[in-house]
């Protein structure tokens, strides 16, 4: 009776442990979680780092990892992340990167807010608070390009061209008072340009004015027809040149 109790117990070991085994490379609808599909991007030079944190792999171009949350009445997220940094360590809430090695496009982020009900949708939300009660550097979003070649353009703006009929009444507003906000959205300047390497601050095409009032009635422009500045007050050109 002893052996037998002693082979069954040697059995149910073996299957606990080959149940253990499994489940690290257990597929979910397509998700491998475990050590399956060796995680590989370029930017680590070919090292294997499986064996630092825990991956979320994937191959069949479903997704590694989906988080879906829903509600009614109150606020609610199908993911949050949060860090913590003292003395020297850098905190970063969130780290998200993307890398191409072919001709398609690499995103290091696609976010998307939709209004079906015709609610307020905001595609993303960045927020850069200074709660120290002295001075700091705080930006609520600071766009960095580098690399070894030249880049395009720190900020593009772009109409959907699948729905060209979402396309925004204003490129950029610098929300204040004409939004409803009791506060102006800079202290000192809406728009600070430094020096650009070719001397141009600012470019804008024939034809295209700048307004000097809220209406758009008195504004300044080149006219390509009779190849002037027009300076126009009420409508009115009262200076050509």
């Amino acid at each position: 009776m002893q052996r037998i109790a002693l082979v069954f117990l040697i059995v149910a070991v073996a299957v606990l442990a080959a149940e253990a085994g499994m489940s690290r490379v257990r597929r979910f609808d397509g998700i491998a979680i475990g050590g399956k599909i060796h995680p590989h991007l370029l930017a680590w030079n070919g090292e294997d780092r499986r064996s630092e944190r825990a991956y979320f792999a994937d191959d069949s171009g479903k997704g590694a990892a989906r988080f879906y949350a829903r509600t009614n009445s109150a606020l609610n997220w199908a993911g949050a992340a949060a860090a913590h940094g003292e003395g020297s360590g850098q905190a970063v809430g969130w780290f998200a990167y993307g890398e191409t090695a072919g001709q398609a496009t690499a995103w290091g982020a696609n976010l998307i807010g939709v209004s079906y009900g015709g609610a307020a949708a905001i595609g993303a939300e960045v927020n850069g608070f200074n709660r120290s009660g002295k001075p700091a550097t705080v930006a609520g979003v600071n766009i960095v390009n580098g690399g070894n070649a030249a880049t395009y353009a720190g900020l593009l703006i772009d109409t959907s061209t699948d729905e060209p009929q979402g396309k925004p009444r204003f490129g950029i507003y610098l929300a204040g008072s004409g939004r409803g906000n009791p506060s102006a959205p800079a202290s000192e300047t809406g728009l600070l340009i430094d020096e650009i390497d070719s001397g141009e601050a600012i470019r804008i095409a024939a034809d295209q004015r700048i307004a000097l009032t809220r209406d758009g009635t008195s504004y300044l422009k080149f006219d390509s027809a009779s190849h002037t500045i027009q300076l126009v007050k009420d409508g009115k050109v009262v200076a050509s040149w």
